[in-house]
């Protein structure tokens, strides 16, 4: 997100589009091509999303106007209110500061990867769409190492299966009971055949 640009939000059509990065190297931050060419992305934004980018960005461009020609010539989405990019790791660090504020277990902000990708595939999402969303280029890494298993996600899997079981075997006992039934019909009471006329 370090190296996300303005003109890669498309608020109209609710889409952003990732290209480059920005990554720390010797302390300071640099621009990179990403890992490879599935980092670069088009993906769609939700209604929240998009609602409060518009309110960010509309901020930028006052800042933008107030600083006039002072401002830093350059087209980052993250960026202070005097038009400096953000350094990645001032991003960690106010992640960091939200979390803590939120009074939930810390986590790494590259974590919230993992979270997400466990979160869509626990609600029953494709994952090939994931694993283009987040920028894999290929599936199994998304299914292997991304997408943790969540406690008691199978619990749907485990009731409609076990349902099935107790119906076959309901349906079963009730045709045991039935050739059961026929046989006791063919019997006698204790088990033997029954008397029979002696053929002629």
């Amino acid at each position: 997100m370090a190296g996300v640009e303005r003109r890669g939000v498309d608020l109209e059509n609710g889409e952003l589009m990732i290209e480059d990065t920005r990554v720390v190297v010797a302390g300071r931050a640099q621009a990179s091509d990403g890992k490879s060419e599935a980092s670069q992305r088009e993906i769609s934004l939700d209604a929240f999303t998009v609602r409060h980018l518009k309110r960010f960005i509309d901020q930028m461009n006052q800042e933008r106007k107030d600083f006039g020609r002072s401002y830093p010539d350059h087209d980052y989405l993250m960026a202070g209110p005097e038009g400096r990019p953000l350094h990645p790791d001032t991003i960690t660090a106010r992640f960091n500061r939200m979390v803590d504020r939120a009074g939930v277990p810390r986590i790494r902000l590259h974590d919230v990867r993992h979270t997400y990708a466990t979160l869509v595939q626990d609600a029953g999402n494709n994952i090939k769409t994931l694993s283009e969303r987040i920028g894999h280029a290929d599936v199994t890494v998304t299914g292997k190492i991304y997408a943790h298993r969540s406690r008691g996600t199978d619990r749907v899997m485990a009731d409609a299966m076990g349902a099935m079981i107790e119906r076959l075997a309901a349906d079963n006992e009730a045709s045991e009971t039935a050739v059961e039934a026929r046989l006791g019909n063919d019997l006698g009471n204790d088990g033997t055949e029954p008397d029979r006329d002696p053929p002629e």
